[in-house]
């Protein structure tokens, strides 16, 4: 699944920024992986509609941000999916494999 973070540009007192209008995507805090969870970066909707980015912060609908820190934040969130994706591969491996039932006899 992706992050789609719909933006505006806006220059205000000279600076360029975004304005957040819509996130969309992002998991839920209690619907992803204790090891995700237990490392960093990580990445996951608080109350929708807050994204709450480790280390950065949090986004909010209507926020604004320097263009700058929203760069940051958007490899912070690639980063933060790649990682993602590595534990769920492993979880899956894990699934396919941790079956069946077993008898111990002592």
């Amino acid at each position: 699944m992706s992050i789609k973070i719909k933006t505006e540009k806006v220059v205000e007192r000279g600076i360029a920024k975004r304005k957040i209008l819509a996130i969309e995507g992002v998991i839920p805090y209690d619907e992803l992986p204790n090891e995700y969870l237990g490392g960093h970066p990580y990445a996951y909707m608080h109350q929708k509609p807050v994204l709450v980015l480790y280390g950065a912060g949090c986004a909010n609908i209507s926020d604004t941000m320097e263009e700058v820190e929203f760069q940051k934040s958007l490899n912070g969130l690639k980063t933060c999916g790649e990682r993602l994706h590595s534990i769920n591969q492993k979880i899956k491996a894990l699934t396919q494999t941790w079956k069946g039932e077993e008898t111990f006899v002592i």
